[in-house]
């Protein structure tokens, strides 16, 4: 979790450089990207090997409960960036 905050910590170091608008832009695009690299995934069909490789290795499911908790705050980061910005 110490990585996930100094990540977010450095980002918005990083971003207050920029004016509100352009700091609006660009986690807006980041959001995007994320929000389409998930659908990229789902469309080409590779979750069925992750949910094959769930079903015969069950062991695996703490590391995607994990990787979906990552994915999901980081989407929720970008958004209150965009929505503390307007």
């Amino acid at each position: 979790m110490e990585k996930i905050n100094s990540f977010f910590l450095y980002y918005d170091n990083w971003l207050a450089h920029f004016s509100k608008t352009d700091q609006i832009i660009i986690s807006s695009l980041l959001l995007l990207f994320v929000i389409w690299q998930i659908f990229l995934f789902f469309k080409s069909g590779k979750w069925i090997f992750l949910l094959i490789i769930l079903v015969f290795l069950p062991s695996i499911w703490p590391f995607i409960k994990i990787a979906g908790r990552f994915i999901w705050t980081l989407m929720t980061f970008f958004i209150t960036r965009i929505q503390s910005n307007i």
